[in-house]
């Protein structure tokens, strides 16, 4: 027995010093390798100055790369496509198709063995400039009785500058802010905002200034409340609480949601009941109409999205 547990040690020393022996001979003898990293975006420089020519990118031939590293075997998990820098700097690009070398920068104790191409062509047409507000966009919140709330925004309304099939085809600018970095005391985020067509996809080539939008934003719980309609006519009827005009000829009735979903920090909605809309004079109607809300809110309160867009409904009938 005592032979047997002998051998079996002996297999297992023999095996790590095979193991070891492997290790030293691959970090000593060759501690470098070759490795490929495909797709890696290319990153344009210099949109600023061609818009200030009154220019811009209609169209590139590559976007991305793919990067072969000569690099130690120790280095190989700390080191991936986003540890590669590639620049197209377009700012000397002129009108029509231009060439334009790319600048890749690796990581230290690496170095480039090849690469699918080192530049890459752009053209270059003449630039329209339209302006668009800045839309907000979160993921999916993680407790449904928080919502965003942003405030002290940089910039409202950003300039789009692209190519004119290009800026026809934004329907809107936004800024997407993932939630669940989002919590309860208020943070500072600064991000790029994007051009994006009707399908929800990017438009590349088009450069929106400032590259960079600054917001205030915290997670706000929401609470439901009572809706007060203030109403007026500039008749007497007003104070007799009538929904009805009476005095021009015209009986105007109106329909106004009973609540109101609103949203802030957990003190800022704790103690308000009910919110009042903004004075709405509905004596200067003298057909049916639909009017979007707006409302006396405290500070650090704002609209839930689920009641965004809420209106007060107007119908006028000539008197008999």
């Amino acid at each position: 027995m005592a032979g047997s547990t002998r051998k079996g040690l002996n297999i297992v020393l023999a095996l790590l010093v095979a193991v070891s022996g492997w290790i030293y001979v691959i970090y000593n003898f060759n501690p470098t390798y070759d490795v490929m990293y495909r797709g890696v975006e290319i990153d344009f420089t210099g949109e600023e100055t061609l818009a200030a020519n009154g220019l811009a990118l209609s169209d590139v031939s590559d976007t991305t790369v793919d990067i072969k590293l000569t690099q130690r075997r120790v280095d190989t998990g700390k080191i991936s496509a986003d540890s590669i820098s590639v620049v197209a700097d377009v700012s000397d690009a002129g009108e029509g198709d231009n060439g334009i070398s790319l600048q890749i920068t690796v990581p230290e104790n690496t170095s480039v063995k090849s690469v699918s191409t080192r530049s890459i062509s752009v053209s270059v047409e003449e630039a329209e400039t339209e302006e668009f507000e800045v839309e907000y966009e979160f993921s999916e919140s993680p407790d449904a009785s928080l919502e965003p709330i942003v405030s002290n925004v940089s910039v409202q309304r950003v300039l789009a500058t692209g190519t004119s099939k290009d800026i026809d085809k934004i329907a809107e600018v936004k800024v997407l802010v993932d939630f669940s970095d989002v919590g309860s005391e208020t943070k500072t985020i600064t991000e790029e905002p994007l051009a994006y067509d009707s399908d929800g996809k990017v438009i590349e080539n088009v450069y929106i200034s400032p590259d960079e939008v600054t917001a205030d934003i915290s997670a706000g719980y929401t609470k439901e409340v009572k809706l007060v309609a203030n109403v007026t006519d500039g008749t007497e009827s007003d104070d007799d609480d009538d929904d009805s005009d009476k005095g021009d000829g015209y009986t105007r009735t109106y329909e106004i949601p009973d609540t109101v979903v609103i949203k802030g920090s957990a003190d800022a909605i704790a103690n308000i009941d009910s919110i009042g809309t903004e004075d709405i004079d509905i004596s200067v109607y003298d057909e049916d109409t639909e009017i979007e809300l707006t409302y006396d809110l405290p500070s650090g309160v704002e609209i839930a999205d689920d009641s965004e867009g809420q209106t007060i409904k107007v119908t006028v009938k000539k008197s008999e």
